[in-house]
């Protein structure tokens, strides 16, 4: 996966993206979809107490993308 991002305060926008797209199994390639679709959308973050990262945006303000440590 490869692009570049603006980081403004807690305003986060993701530029074009793109990837190898790669012969996977169809629900790998449906999964890297939806990812791709998700980050698109992006308008701001968010970190939790926990130290999980949101990804939020969307027409609902919703969080897309969640992303913390093991």
């Amino acid at each position: 996966l490869v692009g570049d991002f603006t980081l403004t305060g807690e305003g986060m926008q993701f530029g074009a993206m793109g990837s190898t797209m790669m012969a996977c199994h169809e629900p790998l390639m449906d999964q890297e979809r939806r990812m791709l679709d998700a980050l698109e959308q992006v308008t701001r973050f968010d970190v939790t107490e926990d130290g999980t990262l949101l990804l939020i945006g969307g027409e609902s303000g919703a969080v897309l993308l969640e992303a913390r440590q093991p």
